[in-house]
């Protein structure tokens, strides 16, 4: 065997390696935006588009943090292509 020959066999494995990894890569960039994108659509978004006041406190039954809209209050909830709107005199999110 020759220099030439094995130099010329190493270039070629390494070539073909380089093509696997470019293959998993353009497999797992295409993979990871196509899963980001599906998050995209299943993300949820609560506006708040009318309340005379807002406060914080602790509710009593759990203990958690709580935010309570009062007086008018006006949400939109979007999800996808859904959008639902919630009137209420009052709303608790805990």
């Amino acid at each position: 065997m020759t220099k030439k020959y094995i130099c010329d066999k190493i270039k070629f494995i390494l070539m073909k390696f380089l093509y696997k990894i470019k293959g998993i890569l353009f497999f797992l960039i295409f993979f990871h935006s196509g899963f980001l994108f599906s998050q995209e659509n299943n993300r949820t978004v609560i506006t708040i588009d009318n309340a005379n006041s807002t406060r914080y406190e602790k509710d009593k039954d759990t203990g958690n943090d709580c935010i309570i809209l009062s007086g008018n209050v006006k949400l939109t909830v979007e999800k996808g292509s859904n959008k639902n709107v919630i009137s209420a005199e009052s709303i608790k999110f805990d």
